[in-house]
């Protein structure tokens, strides 16, 4: 089995939890908020997550909505050039679980070494910045 399929940790409410490219799963995602436990984790480059919201200061949020009346995906708004070209990005996304039902999550975007890496996290914009969930991620 592979090591990605028998991480459901008994999540413990209040808890961070981080991990890697390897275990991305929104569904395990949604499961652990829902339990009241913080995740942090790096999203895979192919990651297309449905934005809701693109927070371009404090307080100030601008809908991410498509054509269509719906949230838009992610890589469609950055080849569109619909995202306010800042540094870094911080995003409301849309995330779905068969079980546990949908959740708006937070997607930040901060570059590093001339890459732009994005981290899927339910850590509250309120108390940290986009830098600073890079920064925790970066030292996990």
């Amino acid at each position: 089995m592979h090591d990605n399929d028998g991480f459901w940790p008994k999540w413990v409410k209040g808890a961070l939890y981080l991990w890697d490219l390897g275990f991305n799963d929104y569904g395990r995602f949604v499961q652990a908020h829902h339990a009241g436990a913080f995740v942090l984790q790096r999203l895979k480059d192919n990651a297309n997550p449905l934005l809701v919201r693109n927070w371009i200061g404090p307080n100030v949020g601008v809908s991410m909505v498509g054509d269509n009346g719906r949230p838009m995906p992610l890589n469609r708004a950055l080849q569109q050039g619909e995202l306010a070209h800042h540094e870094p990005l911080d995003l409301d996304v849309l995330l779905s679980d068969s079980t546990e039902g949908d959740l708006i999550a937070r997607v930040v975007c901060v570059p590093f070494k001339g890459q732009d890496r994005y981290y899927l996290t339910n850590l509250p914009r309120d108390v940290f910045n986009a830098v600073e969930v890079a920064e925790m991620y970066r030292i996990r």
